[in-house]
């Protein structure tokens, strides 16, 4: 089906989601192909003022056995993701279909906490797994997660845990890095813009004590497992390491809820969570305003020499901020990053 308004202002004729159905409907035997065909009908680029309209509409057109071979559907594009070539396209069409799916579980007349903390849980792996892909739909996720906070915050989280104040200091210096061939030199007061990037910017450095005025370390408090569950809300997942070193044989991952992760932190249990290398604030916005991104970030190093071919990250910041939060005992060891890299570390709390 041809969105025509779209047609009279983009050369693009044909739905996006059409040419991705169409693909993997032939690739995928196991696709429903009945969902499909409704899951196509109302997304075209861009996203429409009237989306959540949209969504609604399709979603009220699914009979229950097409719903529920929706969890084929978005297992099979999770599938897609790590084996197609055209991967951006299956990040859409697993986005898509976990916000359709979440509205579709949202619709009936009443609600349990269950099925609202299933369709968080939909809404938070296309952010997860897909990174929201396609233009609007990262807001529109986020504003589909806070209305079902909002409404449905009393089944959600009947009652908050108790404030917990993790320990933020270690009870002994680090050990020097044995590996390092020469000393990492460490400054008082950071180097200025310009001379990171006449001389800095090609070797590691340290400033202690350099983010000690952050709101995350102050009136945003990140130590406060008050503070990290009120600033997410209820019912949000996370990716997670199980266990404190990924070389060890019973290392594994899962995605968790975020409640029972932040209670790990301070009552770690049978299995050690770690919370490593994640986009945190692109599932939680409101954590960005507890940093103050350095600006190294933004001086454009130049390539080095052991990695001629080095390219920034492709989005229009050229920027990545990826979080680390673990209980005592986490590590990641010593390993070649494919960025250049401005970390922010405080000892226990990664």
């Amino acid at each position: 089906m041809v969105d025509h308004d779209h047609e009279s202002r983009s050369p693009v004729t044909v739905p996006f989601l059409i040419c991705c159905t169409n693909s993997f409907a032939r690739s995928s035997p196991t696709l429903p192909v009945d969902a499909l065909s409704v899951l196509s009908v109302p997304f075209s680029l861009p996203l429409r003022p009237t989306a959540l309209d949209d969504f609604r509409n399709a979603a009220l057109a699914l009979s229950p056995e097409q719903a529920a071979n929706f969890d084929i559907f978005i297992r099979d594009c999770h599938i897609k993701l790590a084996v197609a070539d055209n991967v951006y396209q299956f990040r859409r069409l697993y986005t898509d279909a976990c916000i359709l799916k979440s509205v579709y579980e949202t619709s009936i007349p009443t609600l349990d906490s269950s099925a609202v903390a299933q369709a968080i849980e939909h809404l938070d792996k296309a952010i997860i797994v897909a990174g929201a892909a396609g233009p609007g739909r990262h807001g529109l996720i986020l504003d589909l997660i806070q209305r079902l906070q909002s409404e449905h915050m009393s089944t959600l989280r009947p009652s908050p845990p108790p404030d917990v104040s993790l320990s933020t200091t270690a009870s002994s210096p680090p050990a020097p890095v044995v590996a390092a061939r020469q000393p990492v030199p460490r400054f008082d007061a950071p180097p200025s813009l310009a001379s990171f990037q006449c001389s800095m910017a090609s070797r590691p450095f340290i400033v202690p004590g350099h983010a000690t005025d952050w709101p995350a370390l102050n009136e945003r408090p990140w130590h406060s497992t008050h503070y990290l569950r009120t600033v997410s809300g209820p019912g949000r997942v996370v990716p997670v390491e199980v266990g404190s070193d990924y070389r060890s044989d019973d290392w594994s991952q899962k995605i968790t809820g975020w409640d029972d992760f932040v209670t790990s932190l301070s009552q770690p249990s049978s299995g050690v969570l770690y919370l490593a290398q994640h986009s945190l604030f692109l599932q939680f916005p409101n954590m960005r305003e507890d940093m103050i991104v350095p600006d190294y970030v933004y001086s454009c190093p130049n390539s080095s020499d052991s990695f001629p071919d080095y390219k920034p990250p492709n989005n229009d910041e050229q920027l990545v901020l990826n979080a680390w939060l673990g209980p005592k005992g986490t590590i990641s060891p010593a390993h070649v990053a494919s960025s250049f890299y401005t970390y922010r570390s405080q000892s226990r709390l990664k």
